[in-house]
């Protein structure tokens, strides 16, 4: 679109760093952001810095349900939205809001789709042994299932921790959030078909985590375990004998090669 008439964006996000760089890539561009739309869980202070970002007066607008937010449904209604752009936004976005966008919604998602859409994208990614990296999609009303524009990859070297995986990820999401940025709102990207994703729920993370005391596990599973659990203050979740729970946790870290001599 012309300078005149730039295209009219709402940008949805969460209220990391990540966000705020694909925030920073879309603002030197000829854009109109309606609005920044953060969920619920956002703490407006970071909300007001992704917002600040297009400049003062940007509208934020909390939700976790867009589709059915007032002035939302307005601008849809009157065909004023060009695009949807997901940066890490962590509710379902419904099809009649996506309908509702000339161009139809992109989102970054940290995982290599069609593995592990939603949630935990880094444990599953490194205890079932599905490809490490991020995805930029179109979105379709079936979550993390539209079609795939862009993928970039991690090295899984047996080792790496769901920290730095998710660090590595989240990465990888703004940068495929750049370099798509101009053909996406060109009109250019690819729009191949999409396919469903694998998906787990929070029972089942819960589940592969926690053991009894006289459980027997194989070390291979164990050291994914360890790996997939290295993130914040998570761990394996063990019932003693008697009751009670105790939370293990796992440290996996590469040794340099052993001395022949030392042998």
């Amino acid at each position: 679109m012309s300078s005149t008439h730039p295209m009219k964006i709402l940008f949805l996000s969460d209220g990391t760093s990540t966000a705020k760089d694909c925030a920073k890539a879309l603002a030197s561009r000829d854009v109109d952001v309606l609005a920044v739309v953060v969920g619920p869980n956002v703490a407006i202070n970071e909300a007001q810095e992704i917002a600040r970002c297009f400049g003062d007066g940007t509208r934020i607008i909390q939700t976790s349900r867009p589709d059915l937010d007032e002035q939302i449904s307005a601008w849809a209604a009157n065909n004023e939205i060009s695009i949807l752009l997901s940066c890490l936004y962590e509710y379902r976005i419904r099809g009649s809001l996506i309908d509702a966008a000339h161009l139809g919604g992109i989102n970054i998602h940290p995982a290599v789709l069609p593995h592990n859409g939603g949630f935990h994208t880094s444990f599953w990614g490194i205890v079932e042994e599905t490809p490490l990296g991020a995805t930029i999609h179109w979105m379709v009303e079936e979550l993390d299932a539209g079609g795939v524009i862009a993928q970039k990859f991690i090295n899984d070297d047996g080792v790496i921790g769901a920290a730095e995986v998710r660090s590595k990820q989240l990465e990888l999401c703004s940068r495929l959030f750049q370099e798509n940025i101009d053909s996406i709102l060109a009109d250019t990207a690819p729009r191949p078909e999409g396919r469903p994703s694998t998906f787990h729920g929070r029972r089942d993370i819960i589940s592969a985590t926690t053991f009894n005391a006289d459980d027997t596990i194989e070390f291979d599973k164990l050291l994914k375990l360890g790996r997939g659990t290295s993130i914040a203050d998570h761990g394996l979740t063990v019932f003693l004998r008697d009751g009670r729970r105790v939370r293990v946790q796992i440290r996996v870290s590469e040794l340099p090669p052993e001395d022949e001599e030392a042998r």
